[in-house]
Formats: C-alpha cells, structure tokens, sequence
C-alpha cells in the first residue's frame, strides 16, 4: 500500500479546490461513488492548532500535488511518501519550497521499519497503520488528525465508453472481445456490429456500469 502526504499552511477549502483543479487536469472527475473512484485525497487541519493543513492521499502522483499546493499558498511545507507492505516499509521525507520545488529525498525506511517492529512485534504489518506513519514522517506530534474533507476522483470518461454504455443501455448486445491481444468490447444493434478497443482506464470505467449478464 502506498499514501503521501502534504503538510503546510492554508484555509482547508482553498486546499480542497485547489486539489480538484488539479485533479482536472489530470484527466480526472469528482466520483459520486467510491466504487468507480481510483484516487483519494483527505485534507484536515493539524491538531497543533497552528494553522497547518495535512492532506493525505493515494492514487495520484503525491509530488505533483505537494508542489501545487506549495506553489498556490507560496507555502513551504513537507511532503513524505510511505509504502507499506506485509513485512517491509519504506519512507521518504523532501521538503517543498513556497514555489513548488521539491528538495532532495531524505530516506525514512529506518524510522517506519522500527516503528512497524514495535507496533506489529515481528508479526505482518496491518495496512490501517499507514496514516499514523505518515505522520510520524511529517512529524506531527499528535499524529493524523481526524475528519476533514474527503476527495474522491475517477477517470473522466472518454466518448467511446460514453457511446458504448449508451448503446447497452438501449438494449444492444454486447460481449467481450480482444484485437491483436488488445481488451475490446463488441456491440450488436439495429445500426450493425461494431468493435471498441478500450485501454485499462476505460475498459475499468465501463465493467463499473455494465450491467449483470
């Protein structure tokens, strides 16, 4: 499992909109469902009571968002990456400039393995404890704050998955398919047969709708 994230000063709401536009551009949408969502973001407000905000999140490239969100506020903060797995974690700390410049990496996979041996004793590391490592990476004292705003972004959807779903929808048969090793889907209606190659992100976005066979 692998979580980011980004602790600096600014209003939690302009964080949020700011990390929605950024979404954007990156050829994602605010998913009204967790199901069809593949990234997450949560921004709360430290519990030092300083000011900062904290936003954590997955899915999406945590370094492109820490260097937004600096470059926005003109912020410097501290952006921290943790990957967590059965019997291994991994870590890393940069700091990030107010104009959105990232530092040199600092290895952390010392700390968060320690850590994962005293919280686990030597048994597999339960994936709920990466937001408190994430924390200790940041160095908040208080650990992750609770509530906040949460994001949820999905692909936005491309025209041939808009055409193919319409099409189902209106009763036209269709079955999965390849071309040249490639995933397809075939549509059968009044208006003939037709095949749609889909790469991994609009062949996902499609089985989210599909209906049952």
């Amino acid at each position: 499992m692998h979580q980011w994230g980004w602790s600096g000063s600014g209003a939690g709401t302009d964080v949020a909109a700011t990390i929605v536009s950024l979404a954007k551009r990156r050829g994602f949408v605010v998913s009204e469902t967790a199901k069809r969502a593949s990234v997450f973001v949560r921004v709360t407000s430290a519990n030092d009571g300083d000011g900062k905000v904290v936003v954590v999140g997955h899915g999406i490239a945590g370094d492109d968002v820490a260097g937004e969100l600096s470059r926005a506020f003109a912020v410097e903060a501290r952006y921290a990456e943790v990957v967590l797995e059965d019997t291994e974690a991994r870590a890393s700390l940069r700091e990030v400039a107010a104009d959105g410049s990232l530092g040199p990496e600092e290895d952390l996979d010392d700390l968060v393995s320690e850590t994962c041996e005293d919280w686990f004793e030597g048994k597999k590391y339960k994936s709920e404890a990466i937001d408190d490592l994430v924390a200790i990476c940041l160095g908040l004292d208080e650990g992750m704050p609770a509530g906040g705003v949460e994001l949820a972004f999905q692909r936005a959807s491309s025209a041939r998955v808009v055409a193919l779903l319409d099409a189902i929808k209106n009763g036209a048969r269709w079955e999965r398919t390849d071309v040249q090793g490639r995933a397809a889907i075939k549509v059968c209606d009044a208006k003939g047969t037709r095949i749609s190659v889909l790469d991994e992100h609009e062949l996902a976005e499609l089985e989210a709708d599909l209906p049952a066979q």
